[in-house]
């Protein structure tokens, strides 16, 4: 078995579960980071081996091809442009698309719950309500990755606080979070699951007090990065903001005026490929980056080009 996963801790946390609950093969099973400014691996996949893709998309044309080497693809994926990309592709693929659930959680629904938990077939339609059921470490990486804070600054701060840690899909963070989880709902068997105490868990705990530490630092770096690396553009006709910077999230915008602008963008240089990140509260994201070649979600989208197309206005 090959899972390809996202490489963001929503992408991680699907890779997790498609290590704890996945179907298996005959093959080792083997976890690879992947992102869109890289070539997918073809080469790395064997005849009929099950390939997962998790939080991540391929190209219709790409898909062909990896249904040439493997009928067993069982693909999972959140974002909207991607979804909207293979409406009328005429192959049928296993797994779950669905809008607007992380790709973390529509892994540990699809595997957890839709599926027989030894043949691993399906068996279940899809209900969001399963969701309810998720490890809360689960519920976190989701909340953040589409955007809702249901659980208010604990989700920023265990995005952050978990970049600390090793957490990569074969890692034992997963194993010992989960651990903890359950001897929580042991020992408080009467407690609704969606409504347990953070502060009475300890490792998840201390990720998010890790967090908070990070994201007080992280303010003041990226308040002197905006002011040294962003400037005002345009793009497509939009009033942006930009800033020379990779790996940013909505957060790091730390300017004043961000409402004025229809899009905030983060961009960066790897020696080959410009990758652009764009976000937005107006603008559909989603069908922007899709005119550059790429995807994404309503909110935050991103494309990858070989030119520079931002220029300060």
């Amino acid at each position: 078995m090959i899972c390809f996963y996202h490489a963001d801790n929503d992408g991680k946390c699907a890779g997790f579960w498609v290590k704890k609950l996945g179907k298996r093969d005959n093959f080792e099973d083997s976890f690879i980071k992947i992102n869109y400014d890289i070539d997918f691996p073809f080469e790395k996949i064997h005849k009929n081996e099950v390939v997962y893709i998790v939080d991540y998309s391929i190209q219709t044309d790409e898909m062909d091809r990896l249904l040439e080497i493997t009928p067993n693809v069982i693909w999972i994926d959140h974002h909207k442009s991607s979804i909207e990309k293979y409406a009328n592709y005429d192959k049928k693929i296993e797994g779950l698309r669905y809008d607007g659930i992380a790709g973390c959680m529509l892994t540990y629904i699809y595997l957890g719950c839709m599926c027989h938990c030894d043949t691993k077939e399906v068996i279940s339609e899809f209900d969001p309500q399963d969701a309810d059921s998720a490890p809360l470490f689960t519920k976190l990486i989701a909340d953040y990755d589409v955007w809702t804070f249901e659980y208010g600054d604990y989700t920023r701060r265990f995005e952050k606080g978990f970049t600390i840690y090793p957490h990569e899909p074969t890692d034992t963070i997963w194993e010992e979070l989960l651990s903890e989880e359950d001897w929580y709902i042991l020992v408080n068997e009467t407690t609704d699951s969606a409504d347990k105490d953070i502060m009475d868990m300890p490792l998840l705990y201390s990720i998010c007090q890790s967090g908070n530490n990070i994201i007080e630092h992280r303010k003041s770096l990226m308040k002197t990065i905006c002011d040294k690396k962003g400037f005002e553009t345009n793009l497509d006709g939009y009033k942006c903001f930009a800033v020379n910077m990779p790996l940013m999230s909505s957060d790091d915008f730390i300017i004043s005026n961000a409402k004025i602008y229809d899009l905030l963008i983060s961009f960066s240089f790897n020696g080959k490929l410009w990758s652009y990140s764009i976000r937005s509260e107006t603008v559909d994201c989603s069908e922007l980056a899709a005119k550059y070649g790429g995807g994404g979600h309503k909110g935050a989208a991103g494309f990858v080009l070989d030119s520079l197309i931002l220029e300060e206005k």
